[in-house]
């Protein structure tokens, strides 16, 4: 399947959001709301003078409106942690200033964008607007309240990394995006300084670079006029000295042996990739590995297929081995009605993340943030009813036969 993005990982495509907003939103759902079905249309993309561009998806039914703003961000060493810092001094304004309204707030981040997503009341569709505007503003940076979220930081960052499977996706993102602002790179979140974090949100947090998806019962003309004229930060001025160098990593707390295979694949259709991905992941099961997975990471022009396991204590071959084993079985027998149910299967994995305000918003701003598209998730969706088993099997034999990226860590 196609994993998941939660923070210091890419973008992934078939995950809900969490199990609390969908449950959340769902107590609140109007009778009769059976959400998106057949479509995520119309969708209507407007760019507000001085603001965000605003992806609008108006619903009939609900009484509520979800707005997800996402901030396109590029850590490059000297400033990787900086995004989930600014979102961390933010967290307390918003989600307080949420509760006042009947709101509800979210943070999350990714390595290529910040996100703040709210929902409530549609009533209450302007002081949400408002909020966002406020807590994306010029932030709090006191050396004192920046120490205070750095320490929490840094524990979520050490927390990761001593995770064997997060290794060797890190090590893997090294090998197949080999650039200056690598994502999933280790932080230096614990060594950065108020001004560079002042020098990192005035040169990222220019409302014109940020989009915002609504989706709910509010005139179009009212989401506009919120979204219009919001300030602009300051010019940077030369970025300031970077940060030290992090140090070594902790060693992973690993008792079997972990391994990772990964392609660049960038010249694949991402709708053929996906339903190949959950194909293989369904193999994977019977290799004797756990927690073994096919992923596709997709960020923008750049896409990997990944494959990741873990070997079971005694196991005679190694699990690289047996993970490229598996991929070549599968590009060699997949079938037609195998490949019906993967695309059926994910279709409406997509298709239900959509059946409240707050995932519908969700699925359509991650698949613009990943492509530059504000359509993309239609898009998406229209070209997994053209994958066919030629085109799956052509894409598996075009990975087995190129030389991958091969990352292992041990106990």
């Amino acid at each position: 399947m196609i994993m998941g993005a939660p923070a210091g990982r890419l973008f992934c495509w078939a995950v809900a959001m969490g199990w609390t907003a969908v449950l959340w939103a769902a107590l609140l759902l109007p009778p009769g709301w059976t959400g998106v079905e057949g479509g995520l249309g119309p969708i209507e993309v407007v760019e507000p003078r001085g603001g965000p561009r605003v992806v609008y998806r108006s619903l009939a039914a609900p009484s509520l409106v979800a707005v997800r703003l996402s901030v396109p961000v590029e850590e490059r060493p000297g400033s990787r942690g900086a995004a989930r810092l600014l979102q961390a001094l933010a967290r307390g304004t918003l989600e307080a200033g949420a509760a006042a309204i009947g709101a509800r707030a979210e943070l999350e981040w990714t390595p290529t964008h910040a996100v703040y997503t709210i929902m409530g009341p549609a009533e209450s569709f302007a002081a949400m607007a408002a909020l966002l505007r406020r807590v994306l503003s010029e932030p709090e940076l006191s050396a004192r309240g920046v120490a205070a979220v750095q320490a929490r930081s840094e524990r979520e960052a050490l927390a990761e990394l001593e995770l064997p499977g997060a290794r060797v996706r890190l090590g893997l993102r090294a090998s197949l995006f080999p650039t200056p602002d690598a994502a999933g790179s280790p932080s230096t979140a614990d060594r950065l300084r108020p001004e560079h974090l002042e020098w990192f949100w005035r040169r990222y947090y220019v409302p014109e670079r940020m989009t915002a998806v609504v989706v709910g019962a509010v005139p179009l003309s009212e989401v506009v006029s919120a979204f219009r004229g919001w300030p602009a930060p300051p010019a940077p001025s030369a970025p300031p000295p970077p940060a030290e160098a992090v140090d070594p990593p902790p060693r992973p707390e690993a008792v079997a042996t972990w391994a990772g295979i990964g392609w660049s694949v960038a010249s694949r259709d991402p709708a053929v990739l996906a339903v190949a991905s959950a194909i293989v992941t369904s193999r994977l099961a019977a290799t004797g590995l756990t927690r073994a997975r096919a992923e596709l990471w997709w960020q923008l022009d750049r896409i990997g297929f990944v494959v990741i396991g873990s070997a079971l204590p005694g196991a005679d071959a190694a699990p690289a081995l047996t993970l490229r084993w598996a991929l070549e079985r599968a590009a060699e027998e997949v079938q037609a009605d195998e490949v019906a149910a993967a695309r059926r299967t994910l279709y409406h994995a997509l298709v239900y993340d959509a059946r409240t305000p707050w995932g519908l918003a969700s699925l359509i701003g991650r698949f613009a943030d990943r492509t530059g598209d504000p359509r993309a998730a239609e898009r998406f969706l229209d070209a997994l009813h053209g994958v066919d088993a030629s085109r799956v099997r052509s894409a598996l034999l075009a990975i087995v036969h190129a030389s991958p990226a091969v990352v292992e860590v041990g106990p």
